[in-house]
């Protein structure tokens, strides 16, 4: 593969990768004893090897032009209309795509295991996936999707999921710009909770680390 052709499986592959930990958790899900921990991993697997069919699927006639009607449905989480990340998918280059699909699998089985610690950790009673952060003035819509949130009666942690071809030292600028702008965001809405913020990197290899972002700035603070 070019240059190019790694950087665009990157970005598709950190999109695949964040759907198959989310997809269990669309909607808030229990994971406040071993055992509920134990059934998000096994749902993770699970959406997992869903999206590993859906994209490998055969191209239809039925499907109209696209090769998985299927991956189009289940790899946004707002359904077949938005799966943008699909048809990012189907541009790769066929090299660029099998790395993707080959390397989804090892990122996810190492990106799964730092979460569910955190829900021990930190001892959360819900997780919930791709939450949605809206602006509702009049000229302004969707302000971002949070990939995990987990939280208990005390606190809120924000969790990004980032993969990367090589984990930094630190916590990337951006990437704790990004967490303190959605605590500014979600803070009105649970001024009573104490907010934590946290970003998980995993590398291609499936390594990971988790950093701890500060969102002391405008309420409680971790």
């Amino acid at each position: 593969m070019t240059r190019t052709e790694l950087e665009a499986a990157y970005r598709v592959l950190g999109g695949l990768v964040g759907r198959a930990v989310g997809m269990p958790a669309q909607k808030p899900v229990r994971v406040n004893t071993p055992r509920a921990r134990n059934q998000y991993r096994d749902k993770v697997f699970q959406s997992l090897q869903l999206l590993h069919d859906s994209l490998e699927a055969p191209t239809s006639v039925d499907t109209v032009g696209y090769s998985g009607q299927l991956a189009h449905a289940l790899i946004d989480s707002g359904g077949y209309f938005w799966s943008k990340l699909a048809d990012d998918y189907y541009s790769l280059s066929e090299a660029a795509r099998r790395f993707a699909l080959e390397k989804m699998d090892i990122v996810v089985v190492g990106a799964v295991e730092p979460i569910i610690r955190l829900a021990d950790e930190l001892s959360w009673t819900f997780i919930a996936s791709e939450v949605q952060v809206l602006d509702w003035s009049a000229n302004r819509g969707q302000r971002g999707r949070i990939d995990l949130l987990g939280w208990n009666a005390e606190s809120i942690t924000l969790v990004d999921v980032k993969t990367v071809q090589n984990i930094p030292a630190e916590v990337r600028t951006g990437d704790a710009a990004q967490l303190r702008k959605y605590k500014r965001d979600l803070w009105p809405t649970a001024p009573r909770h104490r907010f934590k913020a946290r970003v998980l990197y995993v590398d291609h290899a499936g390594r990971t680390e988790t950093r701890r972002v500060n969102v002391r700035k405008g309420g409680s603070h971790d």
